[in-house]
């Protein structure tokens, strides 16, 4: 039988530019994204790309527009295009490339082997201001992993390297200069006996900081296999733990240490310098109405005693979810592990005139606390459905030499009450919100607060809804208003023959400014979506019978 479903959606947004505003959003764009698998007696192909005309102002070396397929046939998968693979945390783990590769995954053998090959970064000029130059980066990686009843093994190795002449040569004040790298790991797990769980991960990356630099015929790694340069060194990373089960939950210890200068070209971010020897718990009480988790222990840095200061601290991660009965919820989490995150406001959701608005954002914040709050109520009968939700998030970057502060804090806080009221007889919803979120940066502490209320009516059985939202909310910068923000949207949707979607929107905003400096605008958006999923499947039509395609 062939088998053929996808999906395909076409997202325009019309910008009328009625004022006279300073934005430099073009007055049409669209958005394609679409996906396609075929299947026929065990072959599969799996395709997806994304296509845009947006001009996003802000040249990088990642692209929107995309074209990427995973064809596979039974143990054997390919991929060729746009796509991204992780075979280690200390390898390759996650980095978009443009290539091929393949994963071999023989049926009855407790093996599996995997190859990538591509282009990781597309070579990209120094054009100020707004530019992000980099070298054509090329890389490949391999993996092997064997899995049997008591235990598992995966090594990888990821090579990566810059082409010097890919573009102009930068200037020195920039510190962008091409790079080569090679990271191998190996990670293994074993149960001895049942409940009990070793685990060990280690990780070795050598990195050449700039290809220009001479070659270094004292220094030989792997046994001489990787070209040593004055710039190459060679950084480790380990990490083992142990974990034994029991009847109500989980428990165990694990340590772990990763160099300083330890990076590897085929992540985004990695987190270095570090020794953490932590304890781990999981515990289901009350019949399972009460959860508790964590992970507790010391972390230390400048581990290689080249820093003016070094930090010891207590960190920790733990979570706790209650659920007294089916209508109350209550759920909190904490960590003081270094992570790296997007950081934004609520608002930056709700005052955004475009779900696009923000594809080019490649910053990340390097957290070292974050804490979340969450309670439930849902209430009432099969008339009248209620639920009240309060929700608080918080995360804290901090920048501490010794016990002294020295200010390049960021902390940022969001908070929302919610609460919303179904009347499923009648398809009507409604709902009203108020959200505070505040940043404190070294620039000054910004808040934002402000309500939010919704409403919707569905129609012809659930098929057509329509909502209309408006949300207005003030920012102010160290105790001084700045701006602030209206936007009412309507929007309707359309579902008809279970597998197509209309989805149309209308949305004002306008955007003062204390005084009527600059910064204030109005706009009016547009936007008009077609979303179409489908499936066919055709099978071979036998004498006397007349087969038709099921959709």
């Amino acid at each position: 039988m062939l088998t053929i479903n996808g999906n395909l959606s076409v997202d325009q947004m019309f910008n009328p530019q009625i004022w006279d505003n300073t934005t430099s959003r073009d007055p049409y764009s669209y958005f394609i994204v679409g996906g396609l698998n075929l299947s026929l007696y065990g072959f599969s192909m799996p395709l997806n790309f994304s296509y845009s005309n947006q001009n996003i102002g802000f040249t990088h070396p990642f692209t929107f527009n995309q074209f990427g397929a995973q064809p596979s046939y039974k143990w054997v998968k390919t991929y060729v295009g746009y796509n991204s693979v992780s075979y280690s945390p200390y390898t390759l783990s996650g980095h978009q490339f443009c290539g091929f590769g393949f994963e071999l995954a023989p049926p009855h053998t407790p093996v599996s082997v995997g190859l990538v090959y591509g282009k990781f970064l597309k070579a990209t000029e120094f054009e100020p201001p707004l530019n992000l130059p980099a070298y054509k980066r090329l890389g490949v990686g391999v993996k092997a992993s064997a899995s049997l009843p008591k235990a598992n093994f995966n090594t990888s190795a990821f090579y990566a390297w810059d082409e010097p002449n890919s573009i102009q040569i930068l200037p020195d004040s920039l510190g962008i200069l091409p790079k080569e790298n090679l990271a191998l790991s190996f990670e293994g797990g074993a149960i001895p006996f049942d409940g009990l769980n070793l685990m060990l991960s280690i990780g070795n990356s050598i990195l050449t900081d700039d290809k220009f630099s001479a070659i270094s015929n004292e220094r030989k790694f792997w046994g001489g296999l990787y070209p040593a340069r004055n710039s190459t060194s060679s950084y480790w990373a380990y990490k083992m733990g142990v974990n034994y089960s029991i009847p109500q939950g989980t428990m165990g210890v694990s340590y772990e240490q990763v160099q300083p200068g330890y990076n590897t070209l085929g992540a985004y971010y990695f987190v270095n310098d570090l020794e953490n020897i932590t304890l781990n718990t999981a515990i289901r009480l009350l019949d399972g109405k009460l959860n508790l988790g964590g992970n507790f222990g010391v972390q230390r840095d400048n581990l290689n005693d080249q820093k003016i200061f070094a930090n010891t601290r207590l960190v920790g991660a733990g979570n706790i979810s209650y659920s007294p009965s089916q209508s109350l919820n209550l759920n909190s989490s904490f960590s003081s592990f270094t992570s790296y995150t997007h950081l934004r406001s609520v608002f930056d959701h709700i005052n955004a005139t475009s779900p696009y608005e923000n594809l080019d954002t490649l910053n990340f914040t390097q957290v070292n606390r974050s804490t979340t709050l969450g309670i439930t109520y849902a209430f009432g009968d099969e008339s009248l459905k209620q639920t009240s939700n309060i929700s608080l998030s918080g995360n804290q970057s901090l920048n501490k030499q010794e016990d002294t502060n020295n200010g390049n804090n960021l902390t940022f806080i969001n908070a929302a009450i919610t609460h919303a009221i179904s009347i499923p007889m009648s398809g009507w919803s409604f709902s009203a919100s108020t959200f505070y979120s505040t940043n404190s940066n070294p620039l000054g502490v910004s808040n934002t607060f402000g309500p939010f209320v919704s409403s919707s009516k569905s129609f012809i059985d659930g098929k057509v809804r329509i909502t209309l939202g408006t949300a207005y909310n003030k920012t102010w910068l160290d105790g001084k208003m700045q701006n602030t923000n209206i936007n009412i949207r309507l929007t309707g949707t359309w579902n008809f023959k279970e597998s197509h979607n209309i989805n149309c929107s209308g949305a004002y905003y306008l955007i003062s400014t204390v005084g009527g400096g600059q910064g204030g605008r109005q706009e009016l958006i547009f936007n008009l979506m077609y979303t179409y999923n489908f499936q066919y499947k055709y099978s071979p039509i036998k004498d006397g019978e007349s087969k038709q395609p099921e959709h």
